[in-house]
C-alpha cells in the first residue's frame, strides 16, 4: 500500500508529537508547564519545537511543499496530540475508575495548583483554561513556524516540487572596480547562453585578496528539471560582510536550457 506524501507527513508529525508530549508527561517535572512571568510558555515552545521535526523531516524528505490545507492539518493532528497526552495522566491517577475523561479534565485544569517565582502557589480555577490554551499555543506556534517557512520555499509552480541545489559558485573580486568589470562582461552575453555559462566558470585573479564577494546558485526541479538561477553579493565594510542593496535575484532559466556545465554538473 502507497501513502501519499502528505500522509506521510501527517503521520509523521503526529508521531514525533506524540513522543515528546508522552516523554513530557512522563518527566517528574512537565516543561510543558513552564512559563516565563506566567504568560510566557517557553517550555511548550521549545516541547513544540521538537514535536515539529517530524513535520520538518517528512516534508523535506518526500520533497512536499506544504499547502494551507496540510498546515491546518499539521495543527490539528498536533493539537490531537497535545489533548491525548493528558489521557496520561488520567489513566496513571487511577482517576478512570471514578471519572470520565472529560469530567477529568475539567477537574485538572481548575483545581491544579500553579506557583509563579516569587509567589505562593494558587489553585487555578477557571484561570486553568486560560493556562491550558497559552500552553497549546506555544506548542503549536513552533509547528506552525516550521510549515509556513516550508512552503516559502522556492518550488516548482509545475510540479509543486521544492526545487533541490546542484551547485553554488562564489567569486571573490579584489575591489568594487573589478567586480562591477565583471558585471558589465557577464550581462554582455546572452542571457544563459553558452558564453554565459564560460563567464560563470571565470574567477578573477587577486591574488587572495576580497573586498567583493559574488555568489550564483543553482536549483533544479527533481521532476520536470527546470532550472533556476539566484545570484546575491556583498562587501566587506568595516570588518563586517555586508548584502549589497537591490542585487539578491532570483530568475527561471528558459525550458530546454542548462547551467548544469557551468557548476561542473552532467546535463540530465
Amino acid at each position: 500500500m502507497m501513502f501519499s506524501a502528505s500522509l506521510i507527513v501527517l503521520l509523521a508529525g503526529f508521531i514525533t508529537s506524540m513522543f515528546v508530549v508522552g516523554i513530557s508527561y512522563i518527566l517528574p517535572g512537565n516543561p510543558l508547564y513552564f512559563m516565563i512571568n506566567g504568560i510566557i510558555p517557553v517550555g511548550a515552545l521549545v516541547v513544540g519545537a521538537l514535536a515539529g521535526l517530524g513535520f520538518w523531516f517528512a516534508s523535506t524528505k518526500t520533497n512536499l511543499r506544504p499547502s494551507k490545507s496540510l498546515i491546518g492539518f499539521g495543527l490539528a493532528t498536533a493539537a490531537t496530540a497535545w489533548f491525548l497526552g493528558y489521557s496520561l495522566i488520567y489513566y496513571r491517577s487511577g482517576a478512570s475508575s471514578s471519572l470520565d475523561f472529560i469530567s477529568f479534565l475539567q477537574a485538572y485544569m481548575t483545581t491544579s495548583t500553579y506557583r509563579m517565582l516569587g509567589h505562593d502557589a494558587f489553585k487555578l480555577g477557571k484561570f486553568g483554561y486560560g493556562l491550558a490554551a497559552l500552553e497549546l499555543t506555544g506548542f503549536l506556534a513552533p509547528i506552525y513556524f516550521y510549515l509556513s517557512f516550508l512552503r516559502q520555499k522556492p518550488f516548482c509552480q509545475n510540479c509543486e516540487k521544492f526545487y533541490k541545489q546542484i551547485g553554488r559558485i562564489n567569486k571573490p573580486f579584489a575591489s568594487l572596480e573589478e567586480f562591477k568589470l565583471y558585471l558589465e562582461k557577464l550581462r554582455s552575453k546572452p542571457a544563459y547562453s553558452a558564453e554565459f555559462s564560460d563567464a560563470l566558470l571565470e574567477y578573477p585573479e587577486n591574488g587572495g585578496q576580497r573586498v567583493v564577494n559574488l555568489s550564483f546558485t543553482l536549483k533544479q526541479c527533481p521532476e520536470c528539471k527546470t532550472e533556476i538561477l539566484s545570484s546575491d553579493a556583498s562587501a566587506l565594510q568595516k570588518g563586517q560582510w555586508k548584502p549589497i542593496s537591490g542585487f539578491a535575484r532570483t530568475s527561471a532559466v528558459p525550458v530546454g536550457t542548462s547551467l548544469m556545465s557551468a557548476f561542473g554538473k552532467q546535463v540530465t
